[in-house]
């Protein structure tokens, strides 16, 4: 069924969509509230809310106790949407949304300040094993998805300059940067209630995810979006321009040495071409629960199924 979900969910319309939606929120609310039940022999209030603002540990932790998955693994091309889609998602579950292309954009703005050679791939990566990285659930009220403070400097916002854009290929290229990045990804990730977006999450990071993602989209499409994410941001942008930055980093990512951009075997597949953001976030997050209903507790109470 999953292989369909991403091009069935395209092809509903916005109400029937809306309503598939509420119906998969209120069956996980009310399941969720009969398995505590269950387990404690009262009636249980509800607790468990069907969308979450921030990461909350100890509600993901009874959100995956009661069938979630533990880790989603989401990959995919620049521009494909992985990261608004994966976040929105987050959010939706509580879970911790983890971008893990701000670590290495991280490392190459610190080398950038530093004036150091990119193309020293040894410098550069004893930068990365010198650094200290924490990524948080704090959102702030600034429109960010996460914070990320290295070295003791919240850099959540300079990362994203198109100085950084235009080289952080190269360092993410760089075996001994994904090493040295590895170890914090995964720990991570074993608090569990976690989504983790990136190219090689569901075959490197996180081989073992329960859950594993593989969002695309066209090449055109994936421009424009940057193009219009620039402009709104009030910054300066060039359609072709964006249009070969990313043909290049494609091209660099699918064809590195160490960890290239794969879709795992045993992703779901979600093209997200010709679906508005919105559309998009509800495709996944069927994918989610759908996942969910799959691997339901052989105790389930097979009354509240859909």
């Amino acid at each position: 069924m999953f292989g369909d979900i991403g091009n069935s969910f395209e092809q509903m319309r916005a109400s029937e969509r809306d309503e598939v939606a509420d119906n998969l929120g209120t069956h996980l609310r009310e399941r969720s509230q009969t398995r505590l039940s269950r387990k404690q022999g009262v009636r249980h209030p509800s607790t468990l809310r069907y969308s979450c603002d921030r990461w909350q540990p100890a509600l993901v932790q009874e959100r995956v106790a009661l069938g979630l998955p533990r880790t989603i693994a989401v990959d995919g091309p620049a521009g494909s949407g992985k990261s608004s889609v994966s976040f929105a998602v987050a959010r939706k579950l509580g879970y911790l949304f983890v971008d893990t292309g701000a670590f290495y954009r991280a490392i190459t703005l610190l080398a950038l300040r530093q004036g150091i050679d990119l193309a020293d791939a040894e410098r550069v990566a004893a930068l990365a094993r010198a650094t200290e990285i924490d990524l948080s659930g704090d959102l702030r009220d600034d429109g960010r998805q996460y914070t990320l403070v290295v070295n003791g400097e919240d850099i959540t916002w300079q990362i994203h300059s198109p100085e950084v854009d235009a080289h952080v290929s190269v360092v993410a290229a760089n075996p001994g940067v994904r090493q040295a990045m590895l170890a914090a990804q995964r720990a991570l990730a074993a608090r569990g209630g976690v989504i983790m977006a990136g190219r090689d999450i569901g075959t490197v990071v996180l081989p073992d995810a329960d859950l594993k993602i593989y969002i695309d989209a066209a090449l055109e499409q994936r421009a424009e979006r940057r193009y219009r994410q620039r402009l709104q941001a009030g910054e300066e942008a060039d359609l072709a321009a964006i249009y070969e930055g990313l043909r290049r980093r494609d091209a660099t990512d699918s064809q590195r040495e160490v960890a290239p951009l794969l879709r795992a075997p045993d992703a779901i597949y979600l093209d997200t071409t010709s679906l508005s953001l919105d559309e998009a976030i509800e495709a996944a997050y069927q994918i989610v629960l759908a996942w969910e209903r799959q691997h339901q507790h052989p105790t389930d109470d097979k009354s509240t199924a859909l």
